[in-house]
């Protein structure tokens, strides 16, 4: 026959699955990880040239912004090499960070678009997405 449960059993229960869920990404978390394709060795291979050429994409547009934004800041003048003769330690280190921040953020940004390109022409997404967080709808933005 059948169990019969009170109505507040029924609630612990409910709320037990909810604590589960929460805690494990619940059903639909699961279901999205099983479905998570691993690139192959054949999208690595194709995603190779949009790798190199982001790069040296990212490279130049870093470069052109970097130049762009110090002569914003210092009336005109291009960012001098690191090998000045008398130059003071603190502008050659902050010279150096300036550089490696907009550098590092433009190669980001054309990394992701990339990636996004590729995802939109091929259908594959070219690297794993992370397991913590919902993979970024390359459409979406």
């Amino acid at each position: 026959m059948h169990e019969t449960r009170s109505l507040r059993q029924l609630q612990a229960e409910r709320g037990a699955r909810r604590r589960l869920a929460r805690r494990t990404g619940g059903r639909r978390a699961a279901a999205r990880e099983e479905r998570r394709p691993v690139p192959s060795a054949a999208v690595r291979v194709l995603y190779t040239p949009f790798k190199i050429l982001a790069g040296l994409l990212a490279r130049r547009a870093g470069q052109a912004a970097l130049t762009d934004i110090w002569a914003t800041f210092a009336d005109g003048t291009p960012p001098p090499p690191a090998h000045t003769s008398r130059r003071p330690l603190g502008a050659v280190f902050f010279t150096a960070a300036v550089q490696a921040a907009i550098l590092a953020g433009v190669g980001a940004v054309i990394d992701q678009l990339a990636a996004r390109s590729f995802h939109h022409l091929f259908g594959a997404w070219p690297g794993k997405a992370p397991a913590t967080a919902d993979p970024v709808d390359p459409a979406a933005g």
